[in-house]
């Protein structure tokens, strides 16, 4: 059993360096299977996904399906500068000047008596040339 759960990038990483026992191994590519993932990464976790699969120490199965979201569009003016933000799937943008200092933060969800209401339009600034969140 595993001691923690830890995120799959840090199994990649941790397998790259041979530290995963091998219930963390099958665990491993269990997960890359479920997220369908497997079949596109370098051959070694091919092959191990497809060794655990025909010895049954493994089972195929649908894997996980996404729509890509969150999604964000951003409408640019001619010279450059945002227009309007919109947004599909939560998302928050922070706003920072080059020297990391925050200047913004906008979110595609308005908070409304303690609770989330979806909200496409994150950012709108085509009537004006200064930087308001909606």
């Amino acid at each position: 059993m595993l001691d923690k759960i830890v995120c799959e990038t840090e199994m990649i990483w941790r397998f790259e360096q041979g530290q995963l026992s091998l219930p963390e191994i099958v665990c491993l590519i269990q997960s890359l299977i479920v997220r369908g993932w497997v079949w596109h990464m370098p051959q070694p976790y091919q092959l191990l996904a497809h060794q655990y699969l025909s010895c049954g120490v493994l089972k195929e199965c649908n894997y996980e399906v996404t729509d890509m979201i969150p999604k964000i569009k951003a409408v640019v003016s001619k010279n450059g500068t945002i227009k309007q933000l919109t947004a599909e799937g939560e998302v928050e943008i922070e706003l920072t000047d080059e020297d990391g200092k925050v200047v913004a933060n906008y979110s595609s969800h308005q908070r409304i008596a303690g609770s989330s209401q979806p909200a496409t339009t994150v950012y709108d600034n085509t009537e004006e040339d200064v930087l308001t969140p909606v």
